[in-house]
């Protein structure tokens, strides 16, 4: 069910990015109400501030753990349900737009999450607004291999990819990733550079000498001059800096396009 504020209701922010929220929202209410129930999605004006509601007639969250709910890994679902970062993802998106979330929720009547975002100043029409909010640039279906041992980061990365429009598939080492079959099926190889074992600079020799027509991301938190191999051989022509935003990877993942 959804109630909708009047008129337009506009911010500056990425789109996508926002569109992740609510669907983390979304499917965290949804896991809320494993025997069925009401889950209302609403849009609310105040002020300086424009935000949505998401509701459900779930379990509701225990008074003690609520301090936890934001925190990477936490979550009271089974291992095979969820790793815990959905919630995480909102906070973290919701602060980059300098915004908020405020949760009220009481056992066996469900949960109330609100995310608040900064109302813009522009007065657009939502046409416009849609049209000339800030956007990241789109993948068009492109196959990556993203490997990242950090479970978190490899999690968080995937939401991200998936978000922008790449087909992900996520491993946690160099011989994940080399054990893969048919190598040939992706077109971007997206790797940390601190890997246990083999380095994702070795990793991404063995796979360029394997799969010529891959391009190479390297991810890490040195400088990009240590992305060498003895000191002289530069696989990756693309490199982010650790930590880096959701915007720069889709940027970076853009050029790419065009090479």
């Amino acid at each position: 069910m959804q109630e909708l504020a009047e008129g337009p209701l506009v911010v500056d922010g990425d789109w996508h990015q926002l569109g992740q929220v609510l669907m983390n929202l979304v499917v965290n209410a949804q896991d809320a109400m494993p025997g069925g129930g009401t889950l209302t999605v609403r849009t609310l004006s105040q002020g300086a501030w424009i935000g949505v509601e998401v509701r459900d007639t779930g379990v509701g969250i225990p008074e003690e753990i609520r301090p936890m709910l934001f925190e990477p890994f936490f979550t009271t679902k089974p291992a095979w349900r969820g790793t815990g970062l959905g919630l995480a993802v909102v906070h973290g998106i919701v602060a980059a737009h300098r915004g908020r979330v405020e949760v009220e929720s009481q056992l066996g009547q469900g949960s109330c999450f609100q995310v608040w975002l900064p109302r813009s100043t522009r007065q657009l029409s939502p046409a416009t607004a849609r049209s000339e909010a800030p956007r990241s640039p789109q993948g068009q279906g492109q196959r990556v291999l993203s490997v990242e041992d950090e479970p978190m980061a490899r999690e968080a990365l995937s939401v991200a990819l998936a978000a922008l429009g790449y087909q992900i598939t996520a491993v946690g080492s160099a011989e994940q990733a080399l054990s893969l079959p048919d190598l040939a099926q992706f077109q971007i190889l997206l790797t940390d550079f601190g890997l246990p074992g083999m380095t994702g600079l070795e990793l991404a020799a063995c796979l360029v000498a394997r799969v010529p027509h891959l391009k190479v991301v390297l991810m890490s938190g040195y400088d990009p001059e240590m992305a060498t191999l003895n000191g002289k051989f530069q696989v990756a022509p693309f490199f982010l800096q650790k930590p880096f935003s959701v915007a720069e990877q889709a940027h970076t993942l853009a050029r790419i396009a065009v090479q």
